[in-house]
Parts: structure tokens; C-alpha cells; sequence
């Protein structure tokens, strides 16, 4: 009699449920999202059962072939954790790493007192009113295009604009400056 003892059973693989790692991160179904501007090592950690462990392979599947290489700020990465027993045998387990910047920019206004020209009118743009807007990872912030006329009728009366800023990553901010408006130009 001959008796064969065969291995059906996959390796299971188990994935993180967490990083460790500084970064504000937010776990949406196997996709960790990381705040993070710049290069970011991700150490993973995963359990695999399978009591005739032959081999561990881990992959990414960036142009980056070292799995210790760092995320890059926009990148989102599968990867994949593929165990295969004596038996040949192949169990498997995906997460995404996504690199994101949430963040919105920091926007710092300052008010002005303007002076009407000799025809009676002035004109405010974003960077007259953005005093030292700042962002995590955008330098220098995006100022959103922003031209406000005055004339004679806004004489005495304070008027409010409001300057947007943007980072690379579309996150927005604003911030209100108070112009008033003077005609101190003889006729």
C-alpha cells in the first residue's frame, strides 16, 4: 500500500489593520490613507498560518521593486503579500497604500487702507491683501485670482473681500480683509 499525505490547504494571510508609523492615517476598507508631503516608509506587518510554510513573497506593484522604498505624496499603491507552502500552495492578501495630502493651506490677510487714482478708482488683487499665507506641503501657497474695484462710492464705507488660497493638492482656505477706501488726491 501506498499512502500519499498531500497539502490542499493555502497558506492564510493575514493583513494589517493598522501602520506604524507617525503620519494621521484613516483606514477605508484595505486602503491606508496617509497625510503625509513627502516620502513616507510604511513598515507592514502581516501573519500568515499555515503549518508547512515554505516561502513569503511581498510585492508592489509600483516601478519601485524594494518594498522598503518610500511612498511618494500622490502615490497609491497596491500591494500584495503572497505566501506559498511545500505543497505549492498560494494564499494571498491586498491593501492599498495611498500618499495624500488633506490638509487645506493656512490663509493670513491683512487689511488695507487704499487711495483713489485721479479718475476716481483703485483696485485691490491677492497679493496686496495676502500677508503670509502658508501651507504643509505647497510653497509658496496658490493664490487664487481675485481683482476688486473700488471708486468714489465706496469713500467711508469698509468693504470686505475674501482671499482663497490653494495647495497642490486642491485643498482650499480663505480668509476676510477689510478695505477702506480714501480720496486723498486734490482735485
Amino acid at each position: 500500500y501506498n499512502i500519499t499525505i498531500k497539502d490542499n490547504t493555502p497558506p492564510v494571510v493575514n493583513g494589517p489593520t493598522t501602520v506604524s508609523i507617525s503620519n494621521p492615517t484613516t483606514v477605508v476598507a484595505d486602503t491606508f490613507f496617509i497625510e503625509s508631503c513627502g516620502p513616507v516608509a510604511v513598515p507592514l506587518s502581516y501573519t500568515i498560518t499555515e503549518a508547512c510554510m515554505h516561502d513569503t513573497t511581498f510585492l508592489r506593484s509600483d516601478l519601485a521593486p524594494n518594498f522598503s522604498d518610500p511612498f511618494q505624496l500622490g502615490d497609491t499603491v497596491r500591494v500584495d503579500v503572497i505566501a506559498e507552502d511545500a505543497g505549492g500552495n498560494v494564499g494571498s492578501h491586498t491593501i492599498y497604500i495611498a500618499v495624500v495630502d488633506n490638509a487645506p493651506p493656512t490663509a493670513d490677510c491683512q487689511d488695507l487702507t487704499i487711495d483713489l487714482d485721479a479718475d476716481g478708482v483703485a483696485s485691490v488683487e491677492q497679493t496686496d491683501i495676502n500677508r503670509n499665507s502658508v501651507d504643509n506641503c505647497t510653497v509658496p501657497v496658490i493664490l487664487v485670482p481675485l481683482t476688486e474695484s473700488f471708486d468714489c462710492t465706496d469713500i467711508g464705507t469698509p468693504r470686505m473681500v475674501t482671499l482663497t488660497v490653494q495647495d497642490d493638492s486642491g485643498n482650499e482656505s480663505t480668509c476676510p480683509s477689510m478695505i477702506t477706501v480714501e480720496d486723498s488726491t486734490a482735485p
